[in-house]
């Protein structure tokens, strides 16, 4: 995948020491990383109490991308437990390939929905705010979505594939 490669090649290696503290709960973000070997722990304050351990991270655990998209203070300490060896993606680099992300999600939804009939009196506007707010399911054959009498929570729209309804009577 192409995007997978940008980040990627995007990244930097940095080995951490045990004991290294990486991230500082309530401090401000400046990267994301990406676990690739050792343990770390995340550590949480607590008010009137010490720290406590409310995770303990691994090979393929992401920690930090919190405080980047919600450009919020870090939620937590995160503090290497052995010798490790990180993925960082800077802050700049990972906003650039998120907002992209989320401007090709984005564009690829409002395209569906130009192709649905049922939508064709929304203006743009109304339509940007649907494509906005989907949610992709892949469901594998033979799984059922809806229920007959069950309440109306959602609202689905099939992009690919095929449904087959049925109506139970006196249900």
């Amino acid at each position: 995948d192409k995007d997978l490669v940008v980040v990627i090649e995007a990244m930097s290696m940095k080995m951490a020491a045990p004991q290294e503290c990486l991230v500082r709960e309530g401090d401000e973000g400046h990267c994301v990383y990406c676990v690739d070997t050792g343990f770390l722990n995340v550590w949480k304050n607590v008010p009137d109490s010490p720290a406590v351990i409310v995770k303990v991270l691994t090979e393929g655990d992401i920690f930090g991308e919190l405080s980047l998209l919600y450009n919020a203070p870090r939620a937590a300490t995160v503090v290497a437990e052995t010798d490790c060896i990180l993925w960082e993606l800077d802050r700049d680099t990972f906003s650039h390939l998120v907002k992209n992300a989320a401007q090709q999600k984005r564009r690829q939804h409002d395209n569906f929905l130009k192709n649905v009939p049922l939508l064709a009196s929304l203006d743009d506007y109304e339509r940007l705010q649907i494509a906005d707010a989907l949610e992709v399911r892949n469901e594998p054959a033979g799984t059922l979505i809806i229920r007959q009498g069950d309440s109306g929570d959602y609202f689905f729209l099939i992009q690919e594939g095929a449904c087959e309804a049925q109506k139970v009577e006196g249900a």
